[in-house]
């Protein structure tokens, strides 16, 4: 099977390196600003039988949606179910919406995080333990865009989970 992985970071790179272990033909692409068509024509000259999406910026302008659109395999979701990783408001409501558990929005205070509202390539999460802190935060999350999200600070392990 030929897989092409859009991206060049330590997911990426993590996911050519398991796909190779697999007996599969890993390409890496890798474009700071995604030209689709270029991807289209790609995938096409070289017969890629699967695309995988690291950048969430892909998936944020719609490249599953053109896949999609051509009948070209992608593992990503469509531009609007992005959202909820591409904009921290819009996936709070909707789990606030689906009764999703999920730490509550608060006020600036002692012991918050905030989280810049769109794309900040990991960078746009600060835990704050004093509300000076957090309008500390708030001015460095901004270099991301002017919307962000104040939640109370949960404690304990994180996942991440992403199956095909």
């Amino acid at each position: 099977m030929k897989i092409l992985v859009l991206g060049s970071g330590g997911r990426e790179q993590a996911l050519i390196h398991s796909f190779f272990r697999q007996g599969h033909i890993p390409y890496s692409y890798v474009k700071k600003i995604p030209d689709f068509q270029e991807i289209v024509a790609l995938v096409k000259a070289l017969k890629i039988d699967l695309t995988v999406v690291g950048p969430e910026v892909y998936l944020e302008k719609g490249i599953q949606d053109l896949f999609s659109s051509l009948g070209l395999p992608l593992f990503g979701p469509s531009k609007s179910a992005a959202r909820l990783e591409t904009s921290k408001a819009f996936a709070k409501e909707f789990m606030l919406e689906f009764q999703i558990p999920t730490a509550r929005v608060t006020n600036l205070q002692d012991g918050v995080v905030v989280k810049a509202d769109g794309l900040a390539g990991g960078k746009g999460v600060i835990c704050c333990k004093t509300k000076k802190e957090a309008e500390q935060a708030i001015e460095q999350i901004k270099i991301f865009g002017e919307n962000y999200v104040v939640e109370e600070l949960l404690e304990g392990p994180e996942i991440s989970l992403q199956v095909i």
